[in-house]
């Protein structure tokens, strides 16, 4: 298991500057936010932190991007982001291994590589190769998915089966007079 620390208040290393494979991704890479296409999964755009950037907020986590940056959807519903080879991760712990596997975010992380900055408090990051995966964790998940089904969907089931046995009965009834002719 990977131990991901707080990130302390300094500055994150210069990603220029680093490109061995230990420190960094090593090669291009491309980023997965899981459901972040979901409309009911409670991310949302905003614009900033400074001109020509925007941001993708979430409880747990902040995705900083160019406007100019070509997003693409993955799946039904998430979002992939293509990063260059100088990806690399920083918490308060030192610089993030990327080694294959699951690994639980129980504390800040920050993912940059000088275009993309992703900041991370929570949920799960999966690595594998150069795809790099963010789940956010079941607890952070929106009341709408844990919670029951709208109760609206109830009512129109049993609305449905009135008029069902409605309609059978007049039926009965009228072959029941023919029958007594």
């Amino acid at each position: 298991m990977l131990i991901i620390c707080g990130l302390q208040g300094g500055p994150v290393a210069d990603v220029s500057a680093a490109d061995d494979p230990g420190r960094t991704l090593g090669r291009p890479g491309y980023l997965i936010i899981s459901a972040a296409r979901d409309s009911n999964a409670q991310y949302r755009w905003t614009d900033g932190p400074v001109r020509g950037q925007k941001s993708l907020v979430w409880d747990n986590g902040l995705l900083v991007i160019p406007d100019s940056l070509t997003l693409e959807p993955f799946g039904a519903e998430d979002l992939g982001i293509r990063t260059s080879r100088r990806l690399q991760g920083r918490s308060g712990a030192g610089e993030l291994d990327f080694r294959d596997g699951a690994f639980t975010v129980d504390q800040p992380l920050l993912l940059t590589d000088g275009v993309i900055s992703l900041y991370i408090a929570g949920g799960e990051l999966e690595i594998r190769g150069s795809q790099l995966r963010y789940r956010r964790s079941p607890e952070d998940e929106p009341a709408v998915r844990r919670g029951p089904a709208d109760p609206r969907a109830g009512f129109l089931f049993l609305a449905g089966i009135v008029i069902l046995i409605v309609v059978l009965m007049r039926r009965a009834r009228l072959q029941s007079r023919k029958s007594r002719r």
